[in-house]
C-alpha cells in the first residue's frame, strides 16, 4: 500500500497519515439497577421505661424488584478518522491521547504475574496472568497500553484460557521478545490478542502451542504494519480446534503471509471479513484445508464476505473446500477466476465469478458448495474422492460486457454493499435499496441511483445516500398483571428498530405495592400488525420491602417492657416469630392463656400490626423473709409485704440494734428500705443496709521523751478515716516528723471510747544522717577532676558551705554551696546559676564569649572574599558559608573559636590562607535534549553534562545523505548550555547551521556527431539538492539533437538519464538520430507499415494507469499490429519491457515474447523504496500519472512521505506517493 496522501488542511503530515471516512454505528444498550421501595414499621415506645431486646426466629417472604433501563438507539454520524487503516471497531475503547490520569502504576501484578513499565517497555516475570474478560480493558498493565513499545517475557508465563484483548490497543508496540515463554497451550480465546497494535510488523507463534485456542476473531485486526504472523510447524501445537476466525486479519494493508496454510480447520464455522480489505497478499494457499462443510464465510453483499477487498495473484483450494453462495472474492486483475490446471475428467478447467450475482449463484460458493467433492453436478470431478489442490488465477472476461460489482455505497449510517451489473471502466448507474436494516434499525431513503464506476470486481458509489429512520406510530398498550388486572401503557412515536423504557404508572398499582418490572421496554416495529412490542408478557404485583425492627412488649412491671426484633418482609406479608423466655415472666394473653408465638401482618404503611395484645405476666415472691448482717455475722430478720411478686415495688422495716446505726451508705440512721421483687422472686433492696460502729474523730498518742532534739505528740487525727471505729483493733502509722526518723513504723491497740489505745508503744525520734558525695567537674580538654562534700546530719549547719575548682584560662568556673537534708541527701546549689543540682549531675566550665570579627579571605578565582565571623563561644566551631557568586558554588568553612580569637580553616580543618584558598565550582549544566534550526529543518542533540564556564569543542549532528554536517562546540554558561558554530557565532532562528550539498563537480559528456566526430559537453559543477538541469546537444540540420536531464547525486557524481529515461555513463558516447523525412513520390503508395529507422533495446519497467480501463496488447506480424484477442493488461499493474518499437509514428513497448503495448497507454517508471521530504514555503500540487493535475488535493510543505517509484511523466520526473498521487521530484529531496 502507498502512503502519505493528506488533505490541504493538515498543516503537518508523516509518511504514515491518510484520510479515511467511515461512518460509526450506536447500538442500543442495556444498563440493569436495583429499586427498591422500603418502609420501616415504627415500635411503641414509653418515656423511661425499660426495654430489653431479646433475640427471636421468623418465617417471612420478601419480594424484590429490578428495573432495567435500555438506551435508545440514535442515527449515527459521519466521521473523519485519521488513520493508515480502518477505524477499529466499535467493541474496542481505543484512547489515542495522552492517559486523563496523571498517575499511572509503573508496575504491579496481574494475576500471579509479576509485571514492570519502563521507558516504553514492558517486562512480565513468570508466573500465571489472570482470565480476561472477552473485551479491551484500559486499565491492564497500569493504564500505559498507548506508550508500550516493546515487551518482554523474561520467564515462563502461564496464559489465561481467556487471553482476549491481551496485547491490544498498543499503537507503539514493535518488537515481542521471550513470546515462547508464554504458555499458551491451555488458551482457547484469543480474541483481539494483537487488536489495533499499528507499528507491529511480525508475530512468532512458532514456539508457542495454540493448538486448543477456539476463537482467534479479530486477533491481528487493523494492524496496519503487520507483514506476516508465524504459526508452529509442528501439527500438534498449530491451531486444530479453532472455531472462529471473523476478522482475524482485516484491514491488515501490510500483510504478505497470513501463517495458516497448515492450519487444521475442521472445526472452523465463522469466517466472516477474516481477510478483508488485505490486498497486499500475493498467493493464497489453503489447499490443505479440509473444511467444515456448515462454514459461513460471509455475505459480501453487505461488506462481510471472507476475502472483501482482497487482491490476489492467485489462491489455490481443495476440492473438499466449501464457501458461503454469498462470499466473493475480489481482484483489480480480473473478474473471473480459472483453474490453472484440468478441473474435471473431460479436460476442462474450472471457473467461477468473482462477485456472486443477485441470486447469490456463479460466484466462489456457487462451485464450492456445502456438501463435499461436488465441484459442478453436472461434470465428474478429476479427483474421484481423493484430495486434490487446484491454483486459479484472476482473468479478464472478454467474452461480455456486463460484469457483477461489489458496489460500496457510502451513507450516513455506514457503508452499504450490494451487487450489481455493468461494464469495467465505464461509470454507470445502478439502483439505491430503498430500505436497510443497519444493527436492527431499518431506514429508507429518496435517492433512487448512483453512480459508480465498475471495476473488475468491485466498485465504489460516488456520492453519500442519506437514509432516514422508518418512523412508527405511538398508541396504547395493555399488559395482563399477575392479580388480575391490568396496566396500560401509553407509548409516544419512534422508530423502527428503536426501544423506549416506559415507567409502569404507580396510579395503577395499589398503595403498598409495586410492579415487577417497574419500567417496560417498548420495541418499535415496522409490522403493521404488531407495531409496539413490550419486553414482557405480564406484569408482576408485589408488595414493597417493609422494614422490620425492635417490638415492645408490656410486662405486669411498670415502665418495662420486653423488646423482639421484627424482620424484613413485604406489605401484606404475614410473619411469625417465637416469644423469648424471661426469667420470672410468663407471656400471656388478654384472656390470661400462656403463648409462645407472635403473629402479624404489615400494612399498606409498612408498620407491624400484632393479630392480639400480648403481656409478660410477673410470678409471686419465692421469700417472703428478708436478712440483714450484724458485723459479728449475726442475722437480723424483717419480713416482705403480703402478695409480693416479681417485679413489684416494696418497702421493708430495718430493725433498730443498741449501739450501732444502720446505714445505707448515707451515714444515717436507717429504719427502712426500699426494693423490688427480682426475676428469682428474691427482695432485692434498692440500697445496702451495714451495720457499724461509731466513729471516733482523733486517737491519743503517748510519747518517749528523750535529751535532745525532744519531740511530743499528743494525738493522730482520724476523722477522715472513716474506717476506725470504737471496739476496733486499730494499728496506724507512726506519725512522720521532716527530717527524723522513728524507732517504730506502726503502733496497735484496741479504740477506746475515750479515743485512747490499749496497750500503745511510746515512740522516739533521731535526726536523718547525710553521707560524704562526690562531685564531677568536666575540663574543657574533656578531662575530669573531684569536689567533695563531707558526710553530716540534718540540722547540722543551716547557712551552707561552698567548694570550688581550679581557674583555667578562657573559661569561668562554677562554686557549688551546700546543706545537709531531711532526706539524706545533702541540698548543692550552683551559684553561678543559683540553680539546685543533684549529685550525679557532671559540673562544667562556662566558655567565654568571643565577639564579632570581619576578616577578608583568599580565593582561588573570584578575588579575596569578605567574610562575617558571628559572635561564638571558646572551643566551639561552625561552618559559614562563603559568599554566594552565581553559576558557581563554593564549599562551606570552619571557624575555630579559640581564647585568642577565631581561626577560619576548611572543612578538613586546614587554614584558609594564599596556599589553601576558597575554591570555587562552576555548576552543574545537565545533559538535555536541543533542537536547532537549520537549512534542513529542525535538528536534535543531545548536549552532555557539563558545567558553568567550560566549553565542550566538538559534538556531533545528525547526518544527512548527501549533505556536508556543519560543526558546532557547545559553552556552558549559568542560563545553560549555547551551542556556537566554527566562527564562534550563537545558532538561532537569525543564524541557523547550514547543511551544504555534497559537491558534483564539473564533467564531460561525449556526443557522436552525424559525420563521425565527437562533441564533448560540459555537465556543469552542482551540489545534491540542487534542481535538475537539462542539456541540449547543438542542432544539426536533419536530426534531433540529443538531450540530457541531471541530476545531482548524494555520493558527489551526477545522474545523467536520455531522453528515453536511459542513465548514461560517464563512458559512454550519445548519438543523434536521423529525422524521418515523411516523403514519397506520386507514383508510389505511401507504406501504413513503415517501421522506424531502428528497433531500440532497452531495459525499462512501466505502469498501467489505475483510473483506466484495462490496456489492449497487439501483436507484430509481417510488419503489421494487430490486437491480442482474450488478453489484456489489468489496470494498475506493472511490467518490464525489454524494446521498444516505432510504427507508423507509434511507440509500442514490448511486455512478452510477441505482446505490444502502446507507449501512450503507459508510462515509465524506476522502483525504490524510499522517504521523501517537501522543500519548505508552498503546499505541493499532486499530479495523476496521466501528467493532469489534481485540483482539490495538495501535500503540506516540510512533509514527510513515504515513495515506491519515481515515475517519467511528459518528460519530467515524480515522486508516486500514492496510487494515483505524484508530486514532481524538483518539489521534495531524498532523506
Amino acid at each position: 500500500m502507498l502512503l502519505g496522501s493528506t488533505t490541504t488542511d493538515v498543516s503537518a503530515a508523516t509518511t504514515t497519515s491518510t484520510t479515511i471516512e467511515k461512518s460509526v454505528n450506536t447500538s442500543p444498550s442495556a444498563l440493569a439497577t436495583q429499586d427498591s421501595n422500603n418502609k420501616k414499621s415504627t415500635p411503641a415506645s414509653t418515656n423511661n421505661s425499660t426495654t430489653e431486646t431479646l433475640p427471636a426466629t421468623s418465617t417471612n417472604t420478601t419480594n424484590t424488584s429490578t428495573t432495567t433501563a435500555k438506551t435508545t438507539s440514535t442515527v449515527p454520524t459521519e466521521t473523519t478518522t485519521g488513520s493508515t487503516t480502518d477505524t477499529p471497531s466499535s467493541e474496542t475503547n481505543v484512547n489515542n491521547s495522552a492517559p486523563t490520569n496523571p498517575t499511572l502504576n509503573d508496575s504491579g501484578q496481574a494475576g500471579f504475574t509479576n509485571w514492570n513499565f519502563d521507558k516504553g517497555n514492558l517486562s512480565i516475570d513468570g508466573g500465571t496472568l489472570p482470565e480476561g474478560t472477552g473485551k479491551p480493558d484500559d486499565t491492564r498493565w497500569g493504564g500505559h497500553s498507548q506508550d508500550i513499545s516493546s515487551i518482554q517475557i523474561t520467564s515462563p508465563v502461564k496464559a489465561a484460557k481467556d487471553s482476549s484483548y491481551l496485547f491490544a490497543n498498543m499503537p507503539k508496540l514493535t518488537t515481542i521478545s521471550g513470546l515462547e515463554n508464554l504458555d499458551t497451550s491451555s488458551t482457547t480465546n484469543m480474541e483481539g490478542i494483537f487488536k489495533n497494535d499499528t507499528s507491529l510488523d511480525s508475530v512468532d507463534f512458532s514456539k508457542n502451542n495454540v493448538h486448543s485456542v477456539k476463537n482467534f476473531s479479530k486477533a491481528f485486526e487493523n494492524d496496519s504494519k503487520l507483514k506476516k504472523v508465524i504459526f508452529p510447524s509442528d501439527s500438534h501445537a498449530n491451531a486444530a480446534l479453532v472455531n472462529d476466525t471473523r476478522h482475524m486479519f482485516a484491514n491488515d494493508k501490510s500483510l504478505i503471509d497470513p501463517g495458516v496454510k497448515d492450519w487444521q480447520v475442521h472445526l472452523l464455522l465463522f469466517t466472516a471479513g477474516m481477510f478483508k480489505n488485505d490486498d497486499q497478499i500475493p498467493t493464497f494457499d489453503i489447499g490443505g484445508w479440509l473444511m467444515n462443510t456448515s462454514v459461513n464465510t460471509g455475505n459480501s453483499s453487505i461488506g462481510e464476505g471472507m476475502f472483501d477487498g482482497t487482491n490476489f495473484q492467485s489462491i489455490i483450494f481443495n476440492n473438499y473446500a466449501v464457501f458461503s453462495p454469498e462470499t466473493a472474492l475480489t481482484s483489480q486483475r480480473g473478474n473471473i477466476w480459472t483453474s490453472v490446471e484440468p478441473a474435471y475428467t473431460d479436460g476442462s478447467v474450472a471457473h467461477f465469478s468473482g462477485i456472486p450475482n443477485s441470486s447469490s449463484d456463479k460466484g466462489l460458493g456457487s462451485l464450492y458448495k456445502q456438501t463435499n467433492n461436488n465441484l459442478q453436478n453436472s461434470k465428474t470431478f478429476v479427483t474421484n474422492n481423493h484430495l486434490t489442490k487446484l491454483t486459479y488465477n484472476p482473468t479478464v472476461d472478454d467474452s461480455t460486457t456486463n460484469i457483477p460489482n461489489l458496489i460500496t455505497l457510502p451513507t450516513n449510517v455506514g457503508d452499504q454493499s450490494f451487487v450489481a451489473i455493468g461494464t469495467v471502466g465505464i461509470t454507470s448507474s445502478v439502483d439505491v435499496p430503498q430500505t436497510i436494516i443497519v444493527d436492527g434499525h431499518k431506514y429508507k431513503t429518496d435517492t433512487k441511483t448512483v453512480t459508480a464506476k465498475f471495476g473488475q470486481t468491485t466498485a465504489t458509489a460516488d456520492q453519500t445516500v442519506t437514509y432516514t429512520n422508518v418512523k412508527v406510530a405511538g398508541g396504547t398498550v395493555e399488559i395482563p398483571t399477575n392479580n388480575g388486572s391490568s396496566v396500560s401503557l401509553t407509548v409516544p412515536d419512534g422508530n423502527d428498530g428503536d426501544t423506549i423504557d416506559i415507567d409502569v404508572p404507580v396510579d395503577q398499582i395499589p398503595k403498598g405495592y409495586h410492579s415487577i418490572p417497574t419500567k417496560v421496554t417498548i420495541k418499535y416495529s415496522d409490522d403493521s400488525s404488531n407495531h409496539l412490542l413490550p419486553d414482557t408478557k405480564e406484569i408482576q404485583i408485589s408488595g414493597d420491602k417493609a422494614q422490620g425492627g425492635p417490638y415492645t412488649i408490656p410486662t405486669s412491671t411498670a415502665n418495662k417492657t420486653i423488646s423482639v426484633v421484627i424482620p424484613n418482609g413485604v406489605v401484606g406479608g404475614s410473619v411469625t416469630i417465637k416469644l423469648p423466655d424471661k426469667t420470672g415472666y410468663k407471656p400471656v394473653d388478654n384472656k390470661g392463656n400462656e403463648k409462645t408465638e407472635l403473629t402479624g401482618t404489615f400494612d399498606a404503611d409498612g408498620t407491624f400490626k400484632p393479630d392480639q395484645s400480648i403481656i409478660y405476666m410477673g410470678q409471686p415472691a419465692k421469700d417472703t423473709t428478708v436478712h440483714f448482717k450484724l458485723p459479728n455475722g449475726n442475722d437480723i430478720i424483717s419480713t416482705l409485704p403480703s402478695n409480693s411478686k416479681v417485679g413489684d415495688k416494696v418497702t421493708v422495716k430495718v430493725p433498730s440494734v443498741p449501739g450501732y446505726v444502720a446505714d445505707d451508705g448515707t451515714n444515717q440512721n436507717i429504719t427502712e428500705v426500699t426494693g423490688t421483687i427480682d426475676n428469682n422472686g428474691n427482695f432485692a433492696p434498692d440500697k445496702n443496709i451495714t451495720y457499724t460502729g461509731k466513729h471516733l474523730n482523733s486517737i491519743k498518742i503517748s510519747d518517749t521523751k528523750t535529751d535532745t532534739n525532744k519531740v511530743e505528740v499528743q494525738s493522730v487525727d482520724v476523722k477522715d478515716n472513716a474506717a476506725i471505729k470504737v471496739g476496733d483493733k486499730v494499728t496506724i502509722a507512726a506519725p512522720k516528723i521532716t527530717g527524723y526518723k522513728p524507732n517504730i513504723q506502726q503502733i496497735s491497740g484496741t479504740l477506746q471510747a475515750d479515743g485512747t489505745l490499749a496497750d500503745a508503744t511510746n515512740l522516739t525520734y533521731t535526726p536523718i544522717e547525710n553521707k560524704a558525695i562526690t562531685l564531677t567537674v568536666k575540663k574543657p580538654d574533656g578531662t575530669t577532676t573531684q569536689l567533695t562534700v563531707p558526710a553530716g546530719h540534718y540540722n547540722e549547719d543551716t547557712t551552707g558551705k561552698i567548694i570550688s575548682p581550679d581557674e583555667i584560662k578562657g573559661y569561668d568556673k562554677t562554686s557549688i554551696s551546700y546543706v545537709y537534708g531531711a532526706d539524706g541527701t545533702p541540698i548543692l546549689t550552683d551559684l553561678q546559676t543559683n540553680q539546685t543540682i543533684t549529685s550525679d549531675q557532671t559540673l562544667e566550665y562556662t566558655a567565654k564569649t568571643i565577639p564579632t570579627k570581619v576578616i577578608s579571605l583568599p580565593s582561588n578565582s573570584q578575588g579575596n572574599q569578605t567574610l562575617k565571623i558571628p559572635t561564638g563561644k571558646v572551643g566551639t566551631t561552625s561552618q559559614l558559608d562563603v559568599p554566594s557568586i552565581p553559576g558557581y558554588t563554593a564549599k562551606k568553612v570552619k571557624v575555630n573559636y579559640l581564647p585568642d580569637g577565631p581561626v577560619v580553616t576548611d572543612l578538613n580543618g586546614k587554614e584558609i590562607s594564599a596556599s589553601n584558598p576558597i575554591i570555587y565550582t562552576g555548576d552543574p549544566v545537565p545533559s538535555q535534549t536541543i533542537s536547532l534550526p537549520s537549512s534542513h529543518g529542525e535538528k536534535t542533540i543531545t548536549v552532555p553534562d557539563g558545567a558553568v564556564g567550560d566549553t565542550l569543542d566538538t559534538i556531533a549532528l545528525p547526518d544527512i545523505p548527501g549533505y556536508v554536517t556543519p560543526k558546532i562546540k557547545v559553552h556552558y554558561t549559568v542560563d545553560g548550555p549555547i551551542i556556537l558554530d566554527s566562527d564562534n557565532k550563537q545558532i538561532s532562528q537569525d543564524h541557523q547551521l547550514q547543511y551544504l550539498g555534497v559537491d558534483n563537480p564539473a564533467s564531460t559528456i561525449t556526443i557522436k556527431n552525424p559525420d563521425g566526430t565527437t562533441t564533448n559537453i560540459t555537465i556543469p559543477d552542482g551540489h545534491y539538492g540542487d534542481k535538475d538541469i537539462t542539456i541540449t546537444a547543438p542542432k544539426i540540420p536533419g536530426y534531433n539533437a540529443p538531450t540530457l536531464q541531471v541530476s545531482f547525486g548524494k555520493d558527489g557524481k551526477p545522474i545523467i538519464t536520455d531522453s528515453k529515461k536511459h542513465q548514461v555513463t560517464a563512458n559512454e558516447q550519445i548519438s543523434y538520430t536521423h529525422i524521418s523525412s515523411g516523403g514519397h513520390s506520386s507514383n508510389t503508395k505511401p507504406s501504413t507499415n513503415n517501421i522506424s529507422n531502428k528497433l531500440e533495446q532497452q531495459n525499462i519497467t512501466i505502469a498501467t494507469y489505475s483510473d483506466q480501463p484495462a490496456v489492449k496488447l497487439y501483436a507484430f506480424n509481417n510488419s503489421t499490429m494487430s490486437i491480442v484477442k482474450n488478453r489484456k493488461l489489468a489496470s494498475q499493474s506493472d511490467w518490464y519491457s525489454d524494446e521498444s518499437l516505432t510504427l507508423d509514428g507509434i511507440e509500442y513497448f514490448r511486455v512478452a515474447t510477441n505482446e505490444w503495448v502502446k507507449a501512450s497507454q503507459v508510462y515509465i517508471y524506476q522502483a525504490i523504496q524510499r522517504t521523501i521530504r517537501t522543500y519548505p514555503q508552498a503546499n505541493k500540487i499532486l499530479y495523476k500519472a496521466e501528467g493532469t493535475s489534481i485540483s482539490y488535493r495538495e501535500i503540506s510543505a516540510n512533509s514527510d512521505w513515504y515513495t515506491d517509484q519515481i515515475a517519467y511523466i511528459n518528460g519530467e520526473k515524480y515522486y508516486r506517493v500514492a496510487t494515483n498521487e505524484f508530486v514532481k521530484v524538483n518539489d521534495a529531496h531524498l532523506l
